[in-house]
């Protein structure tokens, strides 16, 4: 599965606002920055995979 990277995505933003209209800018690009950041797979792992030890 291949993702967007943030500068993509924003750049995807702005197209889509330059055709549609609304209003310009991110209101928080935290969020956006955020989803970069590889998830704790803890909760995955211990919902999938049984301890050995």
């Amino acid at each position: 599965m291949l993702y967007l990277t943030l500068i993509e995505v924003l750049e995807l933003h702005r197209r889509i606002i330059e055709q549609s209209g609304g209003g310009s800018g991110i209101r928080d690009i935290g969020l956006l920055e955020e989803r970069d950041r590889p998830a704790p797979n803890d909760v995955w792992q211990r919902r999938t995979v049984p301890k050995f030890a």
